[in-house]
């Protein structure tokens, strides 16, 4: 079918929404990352429907199943594990979110970025020991300054979460 027509990134977006509206997530993430990789200016605009979907909290299982799917396809795409770490983040398995996201930043070309949000997000939650572990483990890894210096300003906060004062200011 679609594949004779040379894959038009028009059809493979129609065809990716169809699929979702329809609760088949596993073809929908399919289509949505075909028709990213064949026109790479949508990527955001994919990435943030799928996000959407993820975001609804509807469907997680369907979707975790495509995003697991997705891996096997594309094991080298880093965003198909800083998906599955929203998936499990979204769930609130907080631990296995970090395993995911620090493969999606060894993937990525902006290494740190991923963990960065992640770290982030597990001090707004008040998840202060996760936040640190995930800083200490940049600190170690951080290849820019910039990454290196929110690293320890998230250390910083954590401590400071966990009252633990001194360590904070020497963070």
């Amino acid at each position: 079918g679609i594949k004779k027509l040379g894959n038009p990134p028009v059809l493979l977006k129609d065809l990716a929404g169809i699929y979702e509206a329809a609760g088949d997530y596993a073809s929908s993430l399919e289509y949505y990352f075909t028709w990213a990789e064949a026109d790479t200016t949508v990527y955001p605009e994919m990435e943030r429907k799928i996000m959407q979907s993820i975001e609804s909290g509807e469907r997680t299982e369907q979707l975790e199943n495509g995003v697991k799917k997705l891996i096997q396809v594309e094991p080298k795409k880093s965003l198909c594990y800083k998906l599955y770490g929203d998936l499990k983040l979204k769930k609130g398995e907080m631990e296995q979110a970090f395993e995911l996201y620090k493969t999606a930043d060894l993937l990525s070309s902006s290494q740190g970025e991923n963990l960065l949000l992640f770290a982030r997000t597990c001090l707004k939650r008040k998840s202060y020991e996760l936040s640190l572990k995930v800083s200490q483990y940049l600190e170690g890894t951080c290849q820019s300054v910039e990454c290196s210096i929110s690293s320890r300003l998230i250390s910083a906060s954590s401590f400071a979460g966990l009252e633990k004062y001194t360590d904070a200011l020497s963070a």
